[in-house]
């Protein structure tokens, strides 16, 4: 019999080499394969959604057609895969594990006969879907060879040996599977912090969520956000949801947590389990008791932003909307005499991060203080905590960080040496850096967690994980959102916004432009302005943009 654990590596072999490689890559869209039946369905939210019905095992199938049917049949997940475990072995079926992982496939191999009860499958690995719903995409990642033995159950023949794990198709998979937010919190207790993860569409979902928050956060955020759970803390039951509110059943251990702690994990339930559509409230509970919990402080899941843009302009620096230039005290004056050309706001407003000929400064209380001197230097960034970013376009990758009372912190970006570091954006709650790295060929849209001490002073920058890779140059790059970020990218025939979810999809958003920068503002994708020449650009519906400023030089970031 093939050895259960040796299978296993295979499986763990194809994980590990997809971890090294992106995090995101397009969908590639082919037919699915096998006898399924597809029905709309009504479930309990916005949407209408569709199930796969898989048949199972038909009386005298060959090896090669049992094969066939369960993998064809892991494309329904209700029950537990019940219809796949009919194709298993009765023992090997209790055995087997369906949530182990998912291979998102774009092609399969011809089967090839490795005996007389063993086959194998060859199939082209896109992306992996680990247990915990995270995903990992790679362009090319290789075909994984992947071995079934058979043994004959009451004259049928059955799979008595398999990796675990289903196989779904590329095309499928978007059908089947849902990304959903995770809700971790912030090293300051300010925010939540979204981690995107994909579930099969099903009822049970909101139990998934639930465990996988409160095991944490995927690999690259540790260290950058944290959840609020106590050590040990377990989902007692599956989450029941009646009439809006879940039902959520702990361990013991969550009692441990103080009335601070209670609050987060409430709060970080609460936005978690209402992406699913269905959930307005939240009840935490232990033995059959309601968990008491003191209103604590809110949390934010989406730090709030202005709508209208950022901009230095023919009437100076300011927010431009409807009623005219709206200029910010202490700030403005000094950003209209220094002429940068490029400005990020801090949260607060009470400070600003501009690049001229001379560097990088920090504008605060009416003065600008030089802070970077060093040549070519890419757009600075400003996070929630005071600190501005700064970082060479080429050559060293060394960040230099100082905050308003002076103090320096330098660290290694750990972002590839080679190639223009082109865009430079922390996330607006503080967490993960954003970078942009144009190659000879290539450029690459990078994210990295940041990791901070007890006082939010920055110490490291985690390994930096790939978002998307695309063959024309980004020149720019900005947060959409706190799980989505937007590219522009050039070429020969223009301007391009590209839009991605971080441990999801990319796809294109809008017309061709002659854009040279992109910022993001309150909407969304909505909130999404260009500037082209001096025009700042905002999205006019149907893919189309429209000119609502003229006479701008600089569009400004706001954090």
């Amino acid at each position: 019999m093939i050895g259960r654990r040796r299978m296993r590596a295979r499986l763990a072999g194809a994980l590990a080499a997809l971890s090294a490689a992106a995090l995101l890559a397009g969908c590639v869209m082919i037919p699915t394969s096998g006898e399924v039946l597809s029905v709309p369905i009504e479930e309990d939210q916005a949407e209408e959604q569709v199930t796969f019905l898989p048949r199972g095992p038909q009386a005298g199938a060959t090896q090669e057609e049992i094969l066939q049917g369960f993998v064809t049949a892991g494309l329904g997940p209700q029950d537990g895969y019940q219809v796949a475990k009919q194709f298993l072995a009765p023992e090997f079926a209790t055995d087997w594990n369906p949530t182990e992982s998912v291979l998102v496939s774009s092609r399969r191999e011809p089967v090839v006969r490795l005996g007389a009860e063993r086959l194998e499958l060859g199939v082209q690995v896109d992306a992996v879907v680990d247990a915990a719903g995270v995903y990992r995409s790679s362009r090319g990642g290789g075909v994984q060879d992947l071995e079934f033995e058979f043994e004959e159950v009451d004259g049928e023949w059955r799979i008595s040996g398999a990796p675990d794990g289903t196989v779904v198709s590329a095309g499928t998979f978007r059908t089947l599977f849902e990304p959903y937010p995770l809700y971790f919190v912030d090293p300051s207790a300010a925010f939540l912090v979204p981690d995107v993860r994909w579930y099969p569409r099903l009822a049970t979902s909101g139990t998934r969520m639930a465990r996988s928050l409160i095991q944490g956060p995927s690999a690259w955020l540790e260290g950058a956000v944290t959840t609020s759970f106590p050590e040990g803390t377990r989902l007692a039951s599956p989450v029941q949801i009646e009439d809006g509110v879940a039902r959520v059943e702990l361990s013991p251990e969550a009692l441990e947590a103080g009335q601070a702690g209670r609050s987060r994990m409430l709060s970080q339930l609460r936005e978690t389990l209402g992406a699913l559509g269905t959930v307005s409230g939240v009840e935490l509970v232990v033995r059959d008791l309601p968990i008491d919990v003191a209103a604590g402080e809110p949390l934010e899941a989406e730090p709030r932003a202005e709508a209208d843009p950022l901009v230095l302009g023919e009437d100076g620096f300011g927010f431009a909307g409807d009623d005219g230039l709206r200029r910010i005290a202490g700030v403005s004056a000094v950003v209209e005499e220094l002429e940068p050309d490029a400005v990020v706001l801090s949260r607060d407003r009470a400070s600003a991060a501009i690049r001229t000929e001379a560097g990088v400064s920090l504008v605060r209380d009416g003065e600008a203080a030089p802070v970077d001197e060093r040549p070519d230097l890419v757009a600075p960034s400003i996070d929630p905590h005071g600190w501005l970013w700064s970082a060479s376009r080429t050559g060293d990758r060394t960040l230099r960080l100082v905050d308003g009372s002076g103090a320096v912190v330098e660290l290694d970006s750990g972002l590839p040496d080679r190639g223009v570091l082109t865009a430079l954006r922390v996330s607006r709650d503080g967490s993960r850096l954003l970078a942009a790295v144009r190659g000879a060929d290539s450029s690459v849209l990078l994210a990295a967690a940041i990791i901070r001490d007890a006082d939010l002073v920055p110490v490291e920058i985690g390994e930096a994980v790939t978002v998307a890779t695309e063959s024309a140059a980004i020149v720019d790059a900005a947060w959409v959102s706190g799980d989505s970020v937007a590219s522009l990218t050039q070429d020969a025939g223009g301007a391009h916004v590209r839009i991605t979810q971080l441990g999801g999809f990319t796809s294109g958003f809008g017309e061709e432009t002659a854009a040279g920068a992109i910022a993001a503002g309150e909407g969304g994708s909505t909130g999404i302005r260009l500037l082209e020449g001096d025009r700042v650009l905002q999205p006019s519906g149907a893919g189309g943009w429209r000119a609502v400023e003229r006479g701008v030089r600089v569009l400004g970031v706001q954090q």
